[in-house]
C-alpha cells in the first residue's frame, strides 16, 4: 500500500507541477483584428501580449488578389506584413518560444527574409535566411527559446506573416506556487491515509 501511495503522491505532484513548467500556447492569426481593405492599419502593442514595431495587417481582397498575401492566407480574413517594407519585429517583457509561422513574399518571388531571435540583453541567439515565394505560403518550424523579440528584414520588400505560433513561457515565482501545491497534496494524502487505518482500527 506504500507502494501505491507513492505513486499516487508523485502523480499528483506531477500534475501540480505541471502548468509551472509548461508555457501557454498562442497561435496569433491576425483574423480578429477588423478588416483593413488597404492595409493601412498598424498593429498594436498589446494584441496577442505582444509589443508590434511597423506590423500592419491587411484583408486581401479584390485589390490584392494577385499579391502573395492572398495566395498565401492560411487563414482568412487578415495577414500581417511590415509596413513601408522596412523591417518588423515583435517583442515582449517576458520570455518566450517562437515555435513556427507561415510567411509569404507579397510581390515578389524567391525572396529571401532574415528572422533573428534576441534575448533579454538584445543580443542575438537564433537567426534563420528563409526564402519566400509570392503564389504561396511557406511554413518555418522555428523552435526558438528564451527569446525577448524576433525581427524580420527583407531587403527592403513585404512579406507576409499569418497563424504565428508561439509560446509564452511563466514566470519563475508561479512555478513555487504549484510545486508548494503539489507537496500539499502529497501530504495531505499521506495524512488521510493514516486517518483511514486509524479509523479502521
Amino acid at each position: 500500500m506504500k507502494g501505491v501511495m507513492l505513486g499516487r503522491c508523485l502523480l499528483a505532484f506531477a500534475i501540480s507541477c505541471a502548468p509551472a513548467f509548461c508555457g501557454i500556447a498562442t497561435l496569433i492569426t491576425f483574423d480578429d483584428l477588423g478588416t483593413e481593405v488597404y492595409g493601412n492599419t498598424p498593429i498594436q502593442n498589446g494584441y496577442a501580449g505582444l509589443n508590434w514595431n511597423n506590423f500592419y495587417y491587411v484583408t486581401p481582397g479584390i485589390e490584392f488578389q494577385s499579391s502573395g498575401y492572398y495566395a498565401g492566407m492560411v487563414s482568412a480574413p487578415n495577414v500581417g506584413f511590415n509596413g513601408y517594407r522596412h523591417p518588423a519585429s515583435f517583442s515582449s517583457s517576458t520570455p518566450f518560444t517562437l515555435d513556427s509561422a507561415y510567411l509569404m513574399s507579397a510581390f515578389k518571388s524567391n525572396l529571401w527574409v532574415r528572422v533573428t531571435g534576441y534575448n533579454s540583453d538584445g543580443v542575438p541567439i537564433d537567426t534563420e535566411r528563409v526564402m519566400l515565394h509570392d503564389n504561396g505560403s511557406t511554413f518555418v518550424q522555428f523552435d526558438w527559446s528564451d527569446l525577448s523579440s524576433v525581427r524580420f528584414s527583407a531587403h527592403e520588400q513585404y512579406f507576409g506573416i499569418d497563424n504565428l505560433m508561439l509560446d509564452m513561457n511563466p514566470t519563475p515565482e508561479p512555478a513555487f506556487t504549484w510545486v508548494g501545491l503539489g507537496i500539499l497534496a502529497c501530504l495531505a494524502g499521506f495524512n488521510w491515509r493514516r486517518f483511514s487505518m486509524r479509523k479502521a482500527e
